[in-house]
């Protein structure tokens, strides 16, 4: 950046160096995140959501005889749910069921888990609860166990928590989803066409790496930087699962600004004011359209309509790794979630070391690939 640069250049100047920087943690790299996150992260839902343009009930979208629902629906097949006790995980499940699928509700909630369960098969859906709790490695070596390495189609990794320690948020939205996706590959392998679904967000573009030491940071994540992390290594785990498991469809999906339990609990005191001032309603989707991302995630076909050609909007997310906003494969990502350098540096440092002790096998089928 020179001083006798014209305006425009030295904006763009500007914009170079800190793309260029992003990974790293100077003021700049983070001042450039940080900016992508407020325009085209939380900025563009809320425009989204005011306009009314948030999606619709995935009732609505994927009801029987509609253009979206399954051609040969589920057939029964086994699709499994994490988080599915409520906020979008419920609803996830509910669109599953409805749409054929043999569904699993894993959750730690056990309770509310049956009670689910109960109801899906009350609807004439077939459906069971397995608990299951993210955070813990024996938690999901019981639940692995437990579908007795029955023929899985369908994986949604669903469940997690906002606002908790650092610790506890990586070990739950990064590392246990890992572990559980490793848990289940002979599973997945015994479908003819297993999918992984997992499920981000936006807030993957504030961050520009995944720093070990998170995971040992029992400080709370007030300014959910943890939080941010996680989801960015989620969405590397996918990048290299596709690359290493070509057998294996593998999609992210970003809900949305969504109103769950979660994302109320997380405003604490602020909550009744939004719900009572009418914000909530306008500035946020329901759970059960933000399902019809996720669920679009799960469902679409990967080869596109004809009618819709090789080089549509539809086509290209597929190509370049999709990330499902809107029901949509093409939304917008960072450049760091889709660099696989930084994904194999994630995988070497963080997950293969603590994955190899666990599941050893899986973990190198990973790693050779």
């Amino acid at each position: 950046i020179k001083p006798s640069m014209e305006p425009q250049s030295r904006c763009f100047a500007l914009f170079l160096l800190l793309r260029g920087t992003e990974c790293s943690d100077s003021p700049f790299a983070r001042a450039y995140r940080t900016s992508r996150w407020l325009v085209r992260g939380i900025g563009s839902e809320l425009l989204t959501n005011v306009g009314g343009r948030g999606g619709r009930d995935w009732r609505r979208v994927y009801r029987p005889g509609s253009r979206r629902f399954p051609a040969d629906g589920g057939d029964g097949a086994l699709a499994v749910v994490t988080g599915a006790t409520g906020g979008i995980g419920a609803e996830v499940a509910e669109a599953l069921a409805s749409c054929g699928y043999s569904v699993v509700v894993a959750a730690r909630h056990c309770e509310r888990g049956e009670a689910l369960a109960r109801r899906l098969r009350a609807s004439g859906a077939s459906a069971e609860f397995i608990a299951l709790r993210m955070d813990n490695i024996g938690s999901i070596r019981r639940f692995a166990a437990a579908l007795h390495r029955r023929p899985c189609a369908l994986l949604v990794n669903n469940a997690g928590v906002m606002g908790v320690s650092r610790s506890e948020t990586m070990a739950t939205n990064l590392i246990g989803p890992t572990l559980l996706t490793l848990s289940l590959l002979p599973a997945l392998r015994q479908h003819s066409s297993p999918r992984v679904v997992n499920v981000g967000s936006s807030s993957h573009l504030r961050a520009g790496s995944v720093h070990s030491s998170t995971l040992h940071d029992n400080a709370l994540d007030s300014d959910l930087c943890a939080y941010a992390e996680s989801k960015l290594g989620l969405m590397q785990l996918s990048t290299l699962l596709r690359a290493a498991l070509p057998w294996l469809t593998v999609t992210d999906a970003h809900p949305g600004l969504v109103w769950t339990p979660m994302l109320q609990q997380f405003w604490g005191g602020f909550t009744p004011a939004l719900r009572a001032s009418g914000i909530a309603r306008i500035a946020f989707k329901s759970p059960a359209c933000a399902a019809t991302t996720v669920t679009a995630a799960a469902l679409d076909p990967r080869q596109p309509p004809a009618r819709w050609g090789e080089h549509s909007r539809w086509a290209r997310g597929w190509q370049h790794g999709p990330y499902f906003v809107n029901r949509r494969p093409n939304g917008f990502q960072s450049s760091e979630s889709r660099q696989m350098d930084l994904a194999l540096g994630l995988w070497t440092t963080v997950l293969e070391p603590m994955a190899v002790d666990v599941f050893p096998v899986t973990t190198r089928e990973v790693s050779k690939g």
